[in-house]
């Protein structure tokens, strides 16, 4: 990770450390949330896509059982 010179001077050693590790724990988290973020809008794509298909599939299951053709009236 790379910490521009500006953000650590007139800092004593023990100071620049503590504040690289949580510039670096930051930029975990910060990845750990896009990553999530990421990963629950890919679910819901996947969701709505079997939610689809599985209402078409319904519709068309109630249409046949009562005898409807594809013109939209009974047969």
């Amino acid at each position: 990770m790379f910490v521009p010179p500006e953000t650590l001077r007139g800092q004593a050693g023990a100071h620049r450390v503590a504040q690289i590790a949580l510039l670096d724990t930051l930029a975990v988290r910060a990845a750990e949330i896009r990553t999530q973020i990421a990963t629950k809008k890919l679910r819901l794509k996947v969701s709505d896509a079997k939610l689809s298909a599985s209402l078409t599939d319904a519709f068309g299951s109630g249409a046949r059982m009562l005898g409807f053709r594809k013109g939209g009236g009974p047969e």
